[in-house]
């Protein structure tokens, strides 16, 4: 079973290559932090920003009665969004690619992994915006229910099928990533590449994403563990799983 050998196989690489794996993980836990923390620092300037410009320090009457600050205000926000998301995904496409690396027999070096993550951000970058589209329409009927009809009942129900449709997303674009990380496919092309793939392999990809599931109840809930055993070893797992299938 290709699911519980590529599993099988991240132990295996994780208990020969444990430096590797740390350092990699090291490095995308840093890179996460920033991912994490600049577009807050941004956002706290920009409100202390918004504040000193407003009459009495209230930023949301200035943003109401001031439609060109409100305007700028919005693309800048958009654009620490853009930030992030290219953070985010340059880092996941990075630590995909240094796990796969490490789980073949390659040991990536530390610039080497800010190198890839950096060159290829572009491509991430685009693949991470388009899920985020697509789990926003799935997204936008509950949020809609919810301010027109003050429904807590109807919005419950779309946002719980919001929610089972983001998972099916989840599940059908597994690959994508990795199809970007470790095939450098085009955004679109990693995600046709991934619904290929699941659909033609479809209760193997069940199979794994069970145990998937299972490892990270087990071992996920230890903060130390997820980042630094359970994460190499999921995304090593998922990327041997994604060439086993090609």
């Amino acid at each position: 079973m290709a699911a519980l050998t590529s599993i099988k196989g991240a132990f295996s690489s994780y208990s020969k290559n444990i430096v590797g794996y740390l350092l990699s993980s090291l490095v995308y836990f840093i890179w996460m932090l920033v991912a994490i923390g600049l577009p807050f620092g941004l956002f706290a300037l920009s409100m202390l920003a918004l504040g000193a410009i407003s009459t009495g320090g209230d930023v949301a009457q200035t943003l109401i009665s001031s439609p060109l600050v409100a305007i700028i205000f919005g693309v800048w926000m958009l654009a620490v969004f853009i930030i992030q998301a290219f953070f985010v995904s340059s880092g996941i496409g990075a630590y995909l690619n240094a796990c796969y690396s490490i789980a073949t027999g390659k040991v990536p070096t530390i610039l080497g992994m800010i190198e890839y993550g950096i060159k290829n951000g572009g491509r991430f970058l685009i693949l991470m915006l388009i899920l985020c589209a697509i789990f926003g329409i799935f997204l936008m009927p509950a949020l809609l229910a919810f301010a027109l009809t003050k429904n807590v009942l109807i919005s419950a129900a779309l946002l719980a099928c919001g929610l089972f449709l983001m998972a099916l997303v989840k599940f059908f674009f597994m690959f994508c990533f990795p199809a970007a990380a470790i095939d450098k496919a085009t955004p679109l092309g990693a995600l046709s590449h991934s619904l290929k793939l699941v659909t033609r392999n479809i209760v193997q990809c069940i199979i794994f994403t069970i145990l998937f599931g299972v490892l990270s109840l087990v071992l996920g809930f230890i903060p130390i563990v997820n980042m630094f055993v359970l994460a190499p070893v999921l995304m090593s797992a998922l990327a041997l799983f994604y060439k086993s299938l090609n």
